[in-house]
């Protein structure tokens, strides 16, 4: 499978239970994709490449999860420190 380069730009999104695990989200214009990668620790453990369509299917399925947390009682915040989470900055 080719290595495609590291986007500089990217969004992430941190396991609830802790700053080992995470998924990085990030788009392939001149493919058309985006990639949807999960992280542990330092180290890529599988990615999912999504067409458009792919993508909108999995932003309802976001939405209609959010939109039933709304209905619950939110639990206390948790304060993380951002310097325990791995450097984002794609450098």
């Amino acid at each position: 499978m080719p290595v495609l380069p590291f986007p500089p730009r990217g969004r992430w999104a941190w396991d609830a239970r802790g700053s080992q695990r995470a998924v990085r989200v990030s788009s392939h214009p001149d493919e058309n994709v985006v990639t949807l990668s999960v992280w542990r620790d330092d180290l890529c453990v599988g990615t999912v490449r999504l067409q458009p369509d792919e993508v909108s299917a999995l932003i309802a399925g976001l939405t209609d999860g959010l939109a039933a947390l709304a209905r619950r009682p939110a639990p206390p915040a948790t304060v993380v420190n951002l310097h325990d989470r791995p450097d984002v900055s794609g450098s």
